[in-house]
């Protein structure tokens, strides 16, 4: 592919199972937040054959790669995102949850230090369980990516 050509994006019945899976975690028993349930509604609208549509996320680029960003958030950070980011080769897309947390720093004498340590932190586990239950769920994680790509290399020798 050249670099001005992208893959197909995903088809709608898979990020619809990625957000039916995303969302218990991120919520638990919890109401989710109108402007997420706002967020989704096009989403589960649509035909599970569709294909997703840009005008869903807030795209951006990672490393000359398309990323398609959705804000679904969780309990206590409302700026983690569900990310749909072209493969490594360029093949297809990968579904990654996004903490979005990098860039909440302090120093260790400020009274927000402790609290925004906990929330990365927590963060971090909460991406681990999601993209863990992506994986076993068999949609499209870099887990799953990197062990198909394995496989295909073993079986080629």
């Amino acid at each position: 592919m050249t670099e001005l050509q992208h893959p197909p994006l995903p088809r709608v019945q898979i990020l619809k199972q990625a957000i039916a899976i995303y969302l218990p975690l991120a919520y638990g028993d919890g109401k989710i937040p109108d402007v997420v349930e706002a967020r989704i509604a096009p989403i589960l609208a649509s035909a599970d054959s569709d294909a997703i549509k840009p005008e869903w996320f807030e795209p951006a680029n990672k490393d000359g790669r398309v990323v398609y960003r959705l804000r679904l958030g969780q309990v206590a950070y409302p700026h983690m995102k569900l990310n749909v980011e072209e493969s490594p080769d360029s093949t297809g897309y990968l579904l990654l949850a996004d903490a979005h947390d990098m860039h909440l720093l302090a120093p260790e004498t400020s009274p927000d230090a402790k609290f925004l340590c906990e929330l990365r932190q927590n963060n971090a586990v909460l991406v681990e369980k999601i993209q863990s239950a992506w994986t076993q769920a068999g949609l499209p994680t870099f887990r799953n990516y990197f062990r198909a790509t394995m496989e295909r290399r073993v079986r080629a020798k």
